[in-house]
């Protein structure tokens, strides 16, 4: 069953671009899969547009993006880095 959520302030005649977002990894769950979307629009060509989530699998874009076959995504959790920083007990 799709979800449905709607997009408000959107002029009738207008052309809209749906992408839907498949995760490589089956323990994805709601957390994980709302922050790697929040990585993913701030990469471009995602952070060049203004996109609509569900937070899940879809985005709404009211331009057509310019896609590479795939895109990567590195998760990490908010707040943190991308990688972890080095400690006093790690070899340089």
């Amino acid at each position: 069953m799709d979800q449905i959520f709607e997009l408000k302030g959107i002029k009738p005649a207008t052309d809209l671009y749906r992408y839907s977002l498949a995760f490589s990894s089956d323990k994805f769950f709601k957390p994980r899969s709302k922050r790697s979307i929040e990585l993913l629009s701030s990469m471009p060509p995602f952070s060049a547009a203004n996109i609509a989530t569900d937070w899940n699998q879809k985005l709404i874009s009211l331009v057509k993006l310019k896609l590479d076959e795939e895109n990567t995504v590195v998760y990490y959790p908010k707040g943190d880095g991308p990688f972890l920083s080095p400690t006093d007990n790690d070899d340089a």
